[in-house]
């Protein structure tokens, strides 16, 4: 019941932010032209009490996932229109074609976007932080669709809330108070250096459990 409650509070979120963001469309370009862009977003986190049973769901969906990959970043994020895309070089394949193995690929998340509104301008990352430099993650993603210009972009496996990526190294994940004004964001720049955000501690735990429970599925080694 209550991942369906999530379901639907993101449904009206998207839906508000949109209509708002619509009229910023230009801005989009504007604001992520800038390097510390980020430190002016505020994110999501995830609440405390839904976490569990998220992380349940999850766990479970993942085990079904076509692709699961060892991927690091080959650039930074980009930002578009309510939609952003990670390029990769895959490093090691647990699941799917072999051949992956050394390619760049183009990995898009359903809920990654940058949505302005009156008062905040919100960075979704599904509570996960985006990819860091020179550090390996792993993936779990669905089969290729061809995207504009004919290029495959590779879609993260699931309906899922929390993007299933997960960093080979460990981060400090500190849990920050949302405030009544801005219910369930904080401001990026204070928790920056998270892998996962969520609003207590035993929500991040949670987190940091599941990521646990998918690196000793697929341990790191090194083939590329």
């Amino acid at each position: 019941m209550k991942y369906k409650l999530l379901h639907v509070i993101a449904v009206l979120v998207i839906i508000s932010t949109a209509v708002w963001g619509m009229s910023k469309r230009q801005s989009y370009t504007d604001i992520t032209s800038k390097e510390d862009f980020m430190e002016q977003m505020v994110v999501a986190e995830l609440p405390e009490d839904l976490a569990q049973g998220v992380c349940e769901e999850l766990e479970k969906v993942l085990l079904e996932a076509p692709i699961v990959l060892r991927v690091s970043s080959t650039e930074d994020m980009k930002y578009s229109f309510l939609s952003g895309i990670q390029y990769v070089l895959v490093k090691d394949v647990y699941e799917g074609e072999k051949s992956l193995a050394g390619q760049r690929l183009c990995l898009n998340f359903g809920r990654w976007s940058i949505v302005l509104t009156e008062k905040y301008n919100t960075m979704q990352c599904g509570f996960v932080n985006v990819m860091k430099e020179n550090e390996d993650y792993l993936v779990f993603l669905g089969e290729p669709y061809e995207g504009l210009g004919g290029e495959l972009i590779y879609p993260f496996w699931g309906d899922t809330y929390v993007v299933p990526m997960f960093c080979y190294t460990d981060s400090e994940n500190l849990s920050i108070p949302i405030k009544e004004e801005l219910p369930t964001y904080v401001p990026y720049i204070s928790v920056r250096n998270n892998e996962f955000f969520a609003t207590s501690d035993s929500a991040i735990e949670e987190l940091e459990e599941l990521k646990r429970s998918m690196l000793d599925k697929y341990p790191n080694s090194v083939n590329v």
